[in-house]
């Protein structure tokens, strides 16, 4: 076991006149306070953005609009590494390319599902339909 891996204990005694306590529980108290502040600053962030994504419009709640292959996997209870083969062979959806970033469309996914999960070719044709219905 390395050196540094042992515990060590370690004690101190520290005396605070009334100043110093006020000083450190105000201290405190402004950390807590920024801290829930960033909170409240990144929530409304996130709603502005939510608003501008869906034009105002309730976003959907339960997941994203495109999901990962790891999300997909999960859905389908099969590991990414078979995602990626059943895409390749062409025995689900196609996934979305954006740059580097692979993903597919929540929805598809649910419905393809729903359909009894049709090689991709069947499958196109049968959600193009659903889509314009």
């Amino acid at each position: 076991m390395d050196q540094f891996m042992k515990p060590i204990e370690l004690g101190f005694r520290m005396t605070i006149d009334g100043a110093g306590l006020n000083e450190i529980v105000s201290l405190l108290q402004r950390a807590l306070h920024s801290d829930a502040n960033i909170d409240v600053q990144s929530e409304a962030r996130m709603k502005v953005s939510r608003n501008a994504l869906f034009a105002g419009q309730k976003p959907p709640e339960d997941r994203g609009l495109l999901i990962d292959t790891n999300q997909v996997a999960k859905l389908l209870q099969v590991s990414a590494r078979t995602v990626w083969k059943m895409e390749h062979a062409g025995e689900m959806p196609k996934a979305i390319r954006i740059g580097k970033a692979v993903r597919w469309g929540y929805e598809e996914i649910q419905e393809w599902v729903a359909a009894g999960c049709p090689a991709a070719d069947q499958w196109t044709t049968s959600w193009r339909r659903l889509k314009n219905s």
